[in-house]
């Protein structure tokens, strides 16, 4: 087990947590990353559990641990058992999922906190998803 990142202990509960399940996405995972770190919505903290990567995926969570409030490389049992785990280590209000070959338009945090804002009736909240290919 290899712990890159630890949670970052303080008293501010954060509106959002966001977890990202990793194996072997070195090919887009900084993709994800910065457009995380493009949000106008600030926040939040960010979870990454990678599930034993092989490839330069390690590299990248090193690379950005600045903007990672925490880390894990270890085996799993597949991408519910560590998504099940990165909401048992969760602090934030609501739990946003970001899948390491998906991104965040740089507003998206912000839009749904202005839906809560709004409507706090609501216990699932979700929106169009675009196709696109990418670039290489």
């Amino acid at each position: 087990m290899i712990i890159v990142n630890k949670i970052k202990h303080d008293t501010n509960v954060p509106f959002f947590t966001i977890i990202t399940v990793v194996k072997n996405g070195g090919k887009s995972l900084q993709r994800a990353i910065d457009s995380l770190k493009a949000q106008t919505f600030q926040d939040f903290e960010y979870l990454i559990l990678d599930g034993g990567s092989t490839d330069n995926t390690l590299e990248i969570i090193k690379n950005n641990s600045l903007s990672i409030d925490y880390s894990i490389s270890r085996k799993d049992k597949g991408l519910y058992d560590a998504l099940n785990q990165g909401v048992g280590l969760a602090r934030g209000k609501f739990i946003g999922i970001l899948h390491s070959d998906d991104i965040y338009e740089e507003d998206a945090l912000s839009k749904v906190f202005k839906i809560i804002e709004t409507d706090n009736k609501s216990s699932i909240i979700y929106g169009a998803i675009k196709f696109s290919k990418i670039q290489k």
